[in-house]
């Protein structure tokens, strides 16, 4: 990256700065602001842990982080879905409690495949799922719907994200 008068600009920032723009270019995926802000960061040699232990042990609370995020949400989706459908139930029956029960059903099955695909990385990576849930201050998911299947699609989706938290997003063959 060549040293233009925005990037200079970068280098009188703090850290905390420069992370904050960072953050959001990112999410704005503009990667030449992004890219200008790496380059005005400088560089700095530390003694500390192994790297790539911390690599693994911080991709592991980033993944668990990550499903926590994506299970609470789901569940408080949950909630309020199964309260109007209480709420709407009681006074009406009409074609909008179909749709909201439809929505319950996506929201349950889409709950279950977040487990599917948390138990499919914890197996690939030999985590132990538990303190996975743990650490996510939760438990197995169990639908109101005996025999609900997973939602595949959604299911392949956090798979793959999952995996992106964790380094190289892939299996590591070394022990």
């Amino acid at each position: 990256m060549r040293d233009d008068s925005i990037t200079r600009g970068y280098k009188g920032l703090t850290n905390k700065e420069r992370a904050i723009l960072a953050l959001h270019h990112l999410c704005e995926e503009n990667e030449l602001e992004y890219q200008r802000i790496e380059s005005a960061t400088p560089w700095k040699r530390y003694d500390c842990l192994d790297f790539e232990y911390r690599n693994w042990l911080d991709g592991i609370f980033h993944m668990a982080s990550f499903w926590a995020i994506e299970h609470w949400k789901l569940r408080t989706q949950q909630a309020a879905t199964w309260g109007l459908y209480f709420s709407l139930n009681q006074r009406s029956k009409n074609k909008e409690i179909d749709n909201i029960s439809e929505k319950a059903i996506l929201i349950e099955s889409c709950l279950l495949a977040l487990d599917k695909a948390l138990e499919k990385v914890c197996e690939v990576h030999r985590l132990d799922i538990s303190m996975i849930r743990r650490v996510a201050d939760t438990e197995k998911f169990a639908s109101v719907f005996p025999g609900l299947p997973s939602n595949i699609e959604y299911m392949e989706e956090m798979s793959s994200y999952l995996l992106k938290c964790l380094p190289l997003g892939r299996i590591e063959n070394s022990s």
